[in-house]
């Protein structure tokens, strides 16, 4: 398998991520938790 076949199947997955995700109505670009961590961590050195 070579660069280019593996770039196509990372896309597949990707584009299948985000179909999926609208399917299920989930917005897959959403990081709430990653937002949350990172407020938590801003508290925690004030």
């Amino acid at each position: 398998m070579d660069e280019y076949n593996i770039a196509k199947l990372m896309f597949s997955y990707q584009l299948l991520t985000s179909v999926i995700g609208a399917f299920l109505q989930i917005d897959t670009y959403d990081q709430p938790g990653v937002e949350k961590s990172k407020d938590i961590l801003k508290e925690s050195f004030t």
